[in-house]
């Protein structure tokens, strides 16, 4: 039997889990004999001992497996079981998974919803301050409209007038702006008279910042540093209005002052003609754009800015 080739095989795959209990007590016999002992086999034949310790491993592995075995009978019946629940089990969790994707499906009409009524709210809370709005609006514009007749009145008066009033205007912007305020009334009066008596429409009477002041720009100019008396603003005024450059006669400084602040942002130049270098510096200001303000101006000017001039 040990002559065979697969006999070591057969050693390796023996069925020790179906081992009969008759052969086992048979076996008691030789396992219980003094010699059949594993040092003294190994002294004979270490062949015979190695089969010696085969056989009594078997002996010890039945004698385990006894204890073993109903257990593993248990084990598989508990997982047989554990495969029929985890079985419905998954049948159950798929289920859950359905119904939790439709209760998903279902929050997210339901914030979807919710998000549109706080929308639709908005939009009413939207529209009745429109609303509100509105009819303030309209009860205002009821108010409004016998202001408006009266103004709409006075403007075209406004425009019927234009001729003579900006034929003054033009007057006073290109002669007066040297004079005296009482020099300027006197002649600005006796200008108005000569377009009455030729028939160009006219106020009657003439204000310069009247007919081109602007009520915001001059209070700009009133904050910037500009006397707020009358002859003032027509100063101002027929600065901004004159194409030509302006040549301030301004003892007190209130003009220099009043420039100074108002061509601050443009980073204007502050130069005099007794500066060195003031012509590179003017034609510098020239070519980038910077306005320049030439102070300390006497009768006479230098000969070399006449072509600017």
């Amino acid at each position: 039997m040990m002559n065979k080739d697969d006999f070591l095989k057969d050693l390796q795959n023996y069925d020790k889990e179906n081992m009969e209990e008759d052969r086992i007590k048979k076996l008691q016999e030789y396992l219980k004999n003094p010699k059949f002992e594993l040092n003294h086999l190994n002294t004979i034949s270490t062949i015979a001992a190695n089969l010696a310790s085969w056989v009594i491993a078997m002996d010890k592995f039945y004698n385990v497996n006894l204890v073993v075995k109903p257990k593993k009978i248990k084990l598989a019946e508990a997982q047989g079981k554990y495969e029929e629940i985890a079985g419905k089990l998954r049948v159950k969790q798929e289920e859950l998974r359905i119904v939790q994707e439709k209760v998903d499906a279902l929050k997210a009409d339901l914030k979807a919803t919710r998000d549109y009524k706080i929308k639709l709210e908005n939009d009413v809370a939207d529209c009745e301050a429109k609303l509100d709005r509105a009819t303030k609006l309209i009860g205002g514009l009821g108010g409004e409209k016998a202001r408006w007749n009266e103004q709409s009145i006075i403007l075209g008066g406004v425009y019927k007038n234009l001729t003579g009033d900006v034929l003054v205007s033009s007057g006073m912007i290109a002669y007066l702006g040297a004079f005296t305020s009482v020099f300027r009334d006197h002649l600005s009066s006796s200008w108005v008279e000569q377009c009455v008596s030729r028939n160009i429409p006219n106020a009657g009477s003439f204000s310069l910042s009247t007919i081109l002041g602007n009520p915001v720009l001059i209070r700009e100019w009133t904050l910037a540093g500009l006397p707020s008396d009358a002859f003032s603003v027509e100063n101002a005024i027929i600065t901004q209005k004159a194409r030509r450059w302006p040549l301030f006669i301004d003892p007190q400084g209130q003009a220099n002052k009043w420039i100074r602040n108002m061509e601050k942002k443009r980073e204007m130049k502050i130069m005099k003609f007794s500066d060195g270098n003031y012509l590179k510096i003017l034609e510098n200001c020239i070519r980038v754009g910077y306005p320049v303000l030439m102070e300390n101006v006497y009768e006479e000017l230098d000969p070399a800015i006449e072509p600017l001039l």
